[in-house]
């Protein structure tokens, strides 16, 4: 019921990566008491205060199940508002997780050489609420991290980096806890079932941090394989880059070649079509020439014709300007002769018609 009801409790929102992305750490805390009937002891807890009347704690087990949101990437989730606040607190909080774990990893390293190292080495619990609330377990027993990772080359960067945080995780060893193993409550020892069951346990939890180390050892190996994957990957990016280029050049030279060839063609046809245009256009010319030819040659039959006529009308002219000269002069006899006439009769001309 309580996973449930923390399951409930949880945030989760679509973004562009996943349609039910995690917005918040769920931490599930479970405290386990070893009692005797005694008399009433008062134990405090990190949520509360328990009296247990009539019953002594010889000793106290937290267990801490934390479901880890995944860190994200903006440029890939394509987190606004809200969302993206979100996800800056989650990468804040899984940033200062992994310092933690690294901090106590170097201590557990200078821890085991006995070294003044381990005592300067302050992991830092405080910077966030998710290490403050994990810092009793983290300090004083066993930590197990199970790291999802992808198979997808797009995300080599964050599996490589979860890979790297658990190798952190299972380097971590706690003197207290080994320590206060065959301890009860008041420092005496535990009976000799308990301590072989102990002994089986811790027995268990060196294969299983043996396992991890193998483990880490692996994630080495495989990101030393994936660092010779890159680059071969560039190299072959790089070759492919190289073919491309002369790929091409040599459609360039393929293109330019075609374009000659065409504007050959094309220079062929239209010196053909010139050479049709002037065919033609010569015609057209000797046609034109041809019928104005024909037409001078009728206005010149015209012309011809019009001045032959002239040439009759101008002797016409001169002929009846003689016979009008002609006349005239016999007029002027006629009258010479009358005025001669009547000179000899002696008798003007009223006189003549009164007579």
């Amino acid at each position: 019921e309580l996973l449930e009801l923390a399951q409930k409790q949880r945030s989760v929102s679509a973004t562009m990566m996943n349609a039910q992305s995690s917005r918040s750490h769920v931490i599930f805390q479970l405290n386990l008491f070893r009692v005797r009937q005694n008399t009433a002891k008062r134990v405090r807890t990190n949520a509360k205060a328990i009296n247990h009347q009539s019953y002594l704690v010889e000793s106290r087990t937290e267990l801490n199940i934390v479901d880890l949101a995944g860190s994200e990437r903006t440029s890939r989730t394509h987190a606004r508002g809200q969302q993206l606040k979100e996800a800056a607190q989650i990468n804040a909080s899984l940033m200062n997780l992994s310092q933690c774990l690294g901090a106590m990893a170097l201590q557990s390293r200078a821890g085991s050489t006995h070294t003044e190292k381990a005592s300067k080495i302050i992991p830092p619990f405080r910077n966030s609420r998710l290490t403050r609330l994990l810092q009793h377990g983290l300090t004083s027993g066993r930590v197990f991290m199970l790291a999802a990772a992808s198979p997808a080359l797009s995300d080599a960067d964050e599996t490589i980096h979860s890979l790297k945080c658990s190798a952190l995780a299972a380097q971590i060893r706690s003197d207290k806890m080994d320590a206060s193993q065959n301890l009860d409550s008041s420092g005496r020892g535990i009976e000799d079932g308990s301590s072989v069951e102990i002994g089986k346990l811790r027995q268990s939890l060196k294969e299983m941090e043996n396992r991890w180390r193998a483990e880490y050892t692996r994630a080495e190996e495989l990101e030393t394989l994936l660092q010779q994957m890159r680059g071969a990957v560039a190299a072959a990016e790089s070759r492919a880059m190289l073919l491309e280029a002369e790929m091409r050049s040599e459609l360039a030279d393929e293109m330019q070649k075609a374009l000659e060839r065409m504007e050959e063609e094309m220079e062929e046809r239209w010196e053909q079509r010139l050479e049709e245009e002037d065919a033609r256009l010569n015609a057209r010319l000797n046609l034109i020439t041809k019928s104005a030819k024909k037409q001078l040659a009728h206005s010149a039959k015209k012309a011809t014709a019009h001045q032959v006529r002239c040439e009759m009308y101008k002797q016409e002219l001169q002929i009846r300007d003689e016979e009008r000269a002609q006349l005239a002069s016999r007029l002027d006899q006629l009258e010479s002769l009358i005025e001669a006439s009547a000179s000899a009769l002696k008798v003007t001309p009223d006189d003549s018609f009164g007579q």
